[in-house]
């Protein structure tokens, strides 16, 4: 049985409308023992730098263009860490969608900027050390820990 979750990993029941399929892609950006989070003032947890790969957009791209619009981040991707399933209610969009949600490591390019999307109100570097005051999803601490492992407190 699928369960769909929200931005918040809520869990929203599934109303029967159509589920859309989109591919998104993430960026882990860690810096001198810290890592690049953001916040969006309509959601509960914070989170890092990504959304969804647009048509004819590689996923390059498309990570450059996330870390921009969301962390005001001028980023180069590096390698794929981890790729996670995701099936997750859009509250803003009023959709249901199944996600395939790739995870880069990615480099900041130059210094961190002002995010371009509005709603997200918040970007900074936390040192590992303090992630744990910062509410984020299971996945991303997973994939944090992943890339910065042995740097991560047990």
């Amino acid at each position: 049985m699928v369960v769909f979750r929200d931005a918040d990993k809520n869990i929203v029941e599934y109303d029967g409308s159509p589920i859309l399929f989109r591919v998104s892609v993430y960026a882990v950006v860690v810096r001198e023992g810290s890592v690049l989070i953001i916040k969006n003032r309509t959601e509960r947890l914070f989170d890092i730098p990504g959304g969804g790969v647009e048509i004819g957009e590689t996923i390059k791209d498309a990570l450059k263009r996330e870390a921009l619009e969301e962390a005001g981040a001028v980023v180069e991707p590096r390698n794929l860490v981890d790729i996670n399933e995701s099936y997750f209610y859009s509250r803003s969009q009023d959709k249901y969608f199944q996600s395939i949600q790739l995870f880069y490591k990615a480099d900041l390019i130059g210094e961190l900027g002002q995010p371009i999307e509005a709603d997200n109100i918040e970007n900074k570097f936390v040192n590992l050390v303090d992630l744990e005051n910062y509410p984020l999803a299971e996945e991303v601490i997973r994939v944090i820990k992943k890339i910065t492992d042995p740097l991560f407190p047990a």
